[in-house]
């Protein structure tokens, strides 16, 4: 839900808004604008890919269901042996 909502606003940061600014107001300020909503849009989408490289982290050590179940106050988690 999130991450599509994040997806859409990298897509028109990076590419939709500086596309129009560049069209509508070409020149100086124009470009600096346009360059800004590009970095902008770049920062969004690094940070929905590292967002979302936790999960593949889980899946490469071997965790089927990455979020830790603690059910006590002594449980260290999925990898508990007990003993």
């Amino acid at each position: 839900k999130h991450a599509l909502r994040l997806r859409l606003i990298a897509l028109a940061l990076m590419s939709l808004i500086p596309a129009a600014v560049l069209a509508l107001a070409p020149g100086h300020l124009g470009g600096a604008f346009a360059i800004l909503s590009h970095l902008a849009g770049t920062l969004v989408a690094r940070w929905l890919f590292f967002a979302e490289a936790e999960h593949t982290v889980g899946l490469y050590y071997g965790a089927h269901d990455y979020a830790p179940h603690h059910t006590g106050p002594h449980d260290t988690g999925p990898h508990d042996t007990g003993g």
